[in-house]
């Protein structure tokens, strides 16, 4: 971050605004799961997501706060210090954040997938792809110039990469992150088409686990703002760090949809109760999707053990 760009006070504001948001979501859908089914992996994925993101925001706080504080620092050589550490700390945790985020959905994706196919294989592929991306991206960061210390101590000679490799690859990544939440938000109908569910219930699941485009929208705008960073460019990197924060803040959101759908219709429905299976039919929705998904698997293997 360039502590000399003029900074719109606002944008503290516009932080928090996103992960406030994220966390209302995310806690309604951990709250909603543990009184039912229990939480599952794609849960504590998606937490560790938020963990990444709200601390990311207190330390884009404290960046803010000091370079748009009017008082001259005592020791300005450790505030460069400090700002140059938190930077690179923020945006290890925004990638993590992106990537947990986008991997607790493609691992909801998979508990629902009923048979072993070329989705299930695409979504694996998705999770250590993306995962594996995100983390050189982060690694990127940090190496791109060495001795480290040679970015506060103008004493120490640094011998520094192209910067357009850096943001060359930033922007395949993002690219590749906005290109796998649109795979992700056409996946639902295909996975959930075929299983035991009335149409209204699949229509219904699959709209609301289709919000993750939303991501996608993020993830490409994202893209696009690697330009400010490049040589020649505005040198506004917070337009960079908000759509960082947007990004996973959208997908915890997006992720969040189909429990609260859930949530919403058993406050407001009818409480007259259809029993199915011994449950009411507000529980039907996602829980039954899960568990239509691993009868689906069952089934399968039985005919499978059958025909041997």
């Amino acid at each position: 971050m360039n502590p000399a760009h003029s900074i719109d006070p606002s944008v503290k504001s516009l932080f928090w605004i996103l992960i406030s948001s994220a966390t209302l979501f995310i806690f309604l859908r951990l709250y909603y799961k543990y009184r039912g089914q229990g939480l599952h992996r794609d849960d504590l994925v998606l937490f560790a997501s938020w963990v990444a993101l709200f601390v990311n925001g207190i330390m884009i706080t404290v960046i803010l706060d000091i370079a748009t504080s009017t008082r001259v620092p005592a020791d300005p050589a450790a505030t460069f210090q400090k700002l140059i550490i938190l930077g690179l700390m923020s945006t290890t945790l925004a990638l993590l954040s992106q990537a947990w985020s986008k991997t607790s959905f493609a691992m909801t994706l998979l508990g629902i997938s009923n048979v072993k196919n070329w989705v299930t294989y695409f979504l694996w592929f998705a999770i250590f792809s993306m995962n594996i991306s995100f983390v050189l991206s982060a690694i990127f960061f940090w190496v791109q110039c060495t001795p480290l210390e040679g970015f506060w101590n103008n004493s120490i000679e640094l011998k520094c990469w192209n910067p357009t490799i850096n943001i060359a690859y930033g922007m395949a990544v993002s690219a590749y992150s906005g290109i796998l939440d649109l795979a992700f938000a056409l996946l639902p109908w295909k996975i959930l088409m075929p299983l035991n569910l009335s149409t209204k219930e699949k229509i219904g699941c699959a709209i609301a686990m289709s919000m993750g485009v939303f991501a996608a929208v993020a993830a490409f705008i994202k893209c696009s703002k690697f330009l400010s960073i490049a040589p020649g460019g505005t040198g506004d990197s917070m337009q960079l760090a908000i759509w960082g924060v947007a990004e996973p803040a959208i997908t915890i959101i997006a992720a969040s949809m189909p429990t609260l759908r859930l949530f919403v219709r058993k406050l407001t429905g009818p409480k007259d109760y259809a029993m199915e299976e011994g449950r009411a039919a507000d529980e039907i929705g996602l829980q039954e999707v899960h568990a239509e998904g691993g009868n689906s698997r069952r089934d399968t293997r039985s005919r499978g053990s059958r025909a041997t």
